[in-house]
């Protein structure tokens, strides 16, 4: 996982995305908890394979799109 921040005058972090290899999916708001007293809702939309893989590309190993700030990994298990 990573955390990125945008370029000055760069292009603005507003979706949330969740990528993967194979796919991935956006959501408008994020992944963040939200406020149930505002009776806030969000949808999750599936990219398609010219979107994905346009975000892939600017959220990897060598993005002019954005500045990596941190990489972290999430262990766990089941």
């Amino acid at each position: 996982m990573s955390i990125w921040q945008e370029k000055t005058n760069g292009e603005k972090l507003h979706n949330r995305y969740l990528l993967t290899d194979l796919g991935g999916v956006a959501l408008a708001t994020g992944f963040g908890q939200m406020n149930r007293s505002h009776n806030e809702t969000d949808d999750l939309f599936r990219l398609g394979k010219e979107e994905h893989f346009l975000r892939l590309n600017s959220y990897g190993e060598d993005s002019s799109t954005f500045d990596l700030v941190k990489r972290f990994s999430i262990q766990g298990s089941l």
